[in-house]
């Protein structure tokens, strides 16, 4: 993933020179929360865990490959191969989330377990930094160590048990009344907030940050790579000391934190120009701005969830809030982005963080008095 996010916007907005990118935003994040969905519910229902890691990572990277070798200007192809892509990626986060949790290790130490994916993400970035590469072979040679990833796929357990005594098994009724809990569907509302602001940072930033010419020792540098490099490194500190920040603050004071770096990161974007070197000195705070909220809506969905269902209410929560949010925001956002419109983007980004953290506060007070989404035989 360290070659593909940062090179994805670029890749969309220089070489595939689509009409409206928006489109293909829009329609990739639709199928990602989709498979997250399909797979998080599968291994509920089945138990297993390592047979559907394995469809999904061949997939991926076929696809993938496929989205890499997309001719310019063919929109309906490139959405069709990265949508693709997204679906099948989709549940490999949460099914590697359940075989920890389900395994009887502690959920503290979760973010340290998910930093080490963080400098997977960075060592590529560092390679790029000095030796650029076309955007093209960047996402392919993705694509092939998405492939050489299944080497270590043995070392994840093949299944999981049922920790409770509730040994039901899921149905997508049990996802029905999910969606009708009241509680379940605030908690909804204030992650597609989050995530529709969010959206920017990951469809249109690198664009952005393409423009800036650096070098050092007169070596020109790849300024994308290296603004992610600075967000990765950011992002593995975060993980390192999660444990201690969120016995302080709890699953939902970990979003907080999220969102209250996401309106410092877009404020200080408000006020720099684009293709101002100071851009890549803002990108230390993606780390902050995403991390917190991964991990705290992760834990939140556990802690309010039944045990042996984390898996489909992760996923519901990506449903809902990564799906509508992220992808509206790269249909309407991804748009104007296309048409330079910097403040406008990162101005309704800040106005909309701003109603997340407001909600947020609000939840807070009301899930106190719940101790599940849904209660009784009926909990998911």
């Amino acid at each position: 993933m360290g070659l593909f996010v940062p090179h994805f916007s670029p890749f969309v907005y220089s070489d595939l020179k689509v009409e409206e990118p928006g489109v293909l935003f829009f329609f990739s994040q639709l199928a990602f929360p989709a498979g997250a969905l399909l797979f998080g519910t599968l291994s509920d229902k089945t138990l297993h865990i390592r047979r559907y890691l394995v469809i999904q990572i061949v997939l991926t990277s076929v696809f993938l490959t496929a989205f890499g070798l997309t001719k310019a200007g063919s929109l309906i192809q490139a959405t069709i191969y990265i949508s693709l892509m997204h679906f099948f990626i989709a549940g490999i986060n949460p099914l590697i989330n359940v075989s920890y949790l389900q395994n009887n290790l502690p959920s503290e130490k979760l973010g340290q377990v998910r930093m080490y994916g963080t400098i997977g993400f960075l060592i590529p970035n560092i390679v790029t930094v000095f030796f650029p590469v076309s955007r093209i072979i960047l996402l392919i040679l993705a694509a092939g160590f998405m492939a050489l990833s299944l080497s270590l796929i043995y070392y994840l357990p093949s299944g999981r048990s049922l920790r409770s005594q509730n040994q039901q098994k899921v149905e997508f009724k049990q996802l029905l009344r999910l969606l009708f809990s009241p509680l379940f569907l605030f908690f909804l509302f204030i992650m597609f907030l989050f995530y529709f602001q969010f959206a920017p940072a990951e469809f249109i930033v690198s664009e952005y940050l393409r423009e800036i010419k650096i070098q050092a020792w007169n070596i020109p540098l790849d300024s994308v790579s290296l603004a992610w490099v600075l967000s990765a490194c950011s992002e593995i500190f975060f993980f390192s000391i999660s444990p201690f920040i969120l016995k302080r603050t709890g699953s939902l004071g970990m979003i907080a934190v999220a969102v209250l770096f996401g309106m410092l990161r877009y404020t200080l974007m408000i006020l720099i120009l684009p293709g101002s070197l100071w851009l890549i000195f803002i990108q230390i705070l993606h780390g902050w701005h995403y991390g917190p909220a991964y991990l705290g809506s992760v834990l939140h969905a556990g802690e309010k969830a039944h045990p042996s269902r984390q898996a489909t209410a992760q996923s519901a929560v990506l449903v809902l809030s990564k799906a509508a949010g992220a992808g509206w925001s790269g249909l309407i956002l991804g748009n104007l982005a296309g048409n330079n419109n910097f403040v406008a983007v990162f101005s309704i980004s800040l106005m909309v963080a701003l109603a997340a953290l407001l909600l947020l506060v609000s939840y807070y007070k009301v899930q106190k008095k719940i101790k599940f989404f849904v209660n009784d035989n009926q909990v998911v």
